[in-house]
């Protein structure tokens, strides 16, 4: 019998050979990964955006649930305070701010502004009483003049009127997103709030912070006394200048959902205990800003 010889591969295509295998195993592995990967992200996607859906609905149900309560506890309201409102299985907790508490936009003295700018932002001197001047300019009906502090070079004239809603101070020259930050929970842009002076009753920690210059120690007593029904408050440390008292109608209502998957988001909304039409809710809300996520630290 005869046997033919196999023809012989040379060694170094074999080689080839392996490598070209171990490259595709490589390429459908990495295929693999790719695909899984993937496929969590969009199972993460997914369940992110059901949480904002939910996390939406939630904190619109308990503000109204927190309108309720500021109709049934007017007195306590008038200082800020936090409620939780059980809805299904949360708990959504809801901090109360009387607007009379925060700085009007519209109405607060320049010297105000700047302090707050100082103290808030921690701007020096010059630069935040620059900031002032310009929001005054862009607040002011009345005629233009040469000298109004308005930068040459910007991108547009002042609007000579009111701001509308607080994010309207982003668009003052010179406002960087970290100065509105800085500032905005500090404010209160509404044409139900006409005050030039704050009311310390209603005012949270950060801004009697800026009414008292900045006075830690001072402004903690003060807010101990507050809270005290048998003490009598001493409001002693802060400018008289910037503050009075008066009873609040309008609110700010911030309410938190917190998930197990540690997610946190936030709703803010404004609120006026006067009904706004007959045969209405006893409130309503003039303005609720866009649900936002917050990292917790």
């Amino acid at each position: 019998m005869l046997h033919r010889d196999r023809p012989s591969i040379p060694s170094r295509q074999r080689g080839l050979a392996l490598v070209a295998v171990l490259w595709i195993t490589a390429a459908l592995a990495i295929l693999v990964m790719s695909l899984s990967e993937t496929s969590r992200t969009d199972t993460r996607v997914v369940q992110v955006h059901k949480e904002r859906v939910i996390a939406r609905s939630l904190a619109d149900g308990a503000i109204q649930v927190a309108g309720r309560w500021l109709m049934l506890n007017g007195d306590r309201a008038q200082q800020p305070a936090t409620v939780t409102s059980r809805i299904g299985e949360h708990d959504v907790e809801i901090d109360i701010t009387p607007a009379t508490g925060l700085i009007d936009l519209n109405h607060a003295k320049p010297e105000l502004l700047e302090q707050m700018f100082v103290v808030a932002a921690g701007l020096p001197a010059p630069r935040a009483r620059e900031l002032a001047e310009r929001i005054v300019v862009w607040r002011d009906k009345g005629e233009m003049t040469e000298d109004v502090g308005w930068p040459a070079d910007a991108a547009y004239p002042p609007r000579r009127g009111p701001f509308y809603t607080v994010a309207d101070l982003r668009q003052v020259p010179g406002v960087t997103p970290a100065i509105y930050d800085s500032v905005s929970r500090l404010l209160v842009a509404h044409w139900s709030v006409y005050r030039s002076v704050v009311s310390p009753v209603g005012a949270p920690r950060e801004v009697l912070m800026v009414l008292s210059g900045g006075d830690q120690a001072g402004v903690e007593q003060l807010m101990a006394d507050r809270a005290d029904e048998e003490r009598e408050m001493d409001a002693s440390i802060l400018n008289g200048e910037f503050i009075g008292r008066q009873g609040a109608s309008a609110f700010r209502l911030d309410a938190r959902v917190v998930f197990s998957s540690g997610r946190e988001y936030r709703r803010t909304a404004w609120v006026n205990l006067r009904p706004r039409s007959r045969g209405a809710t006893p409130w309503h809300v003039w303005q609720v800003e866009p649900l936002r996520s917050v990292v917790r630290d």
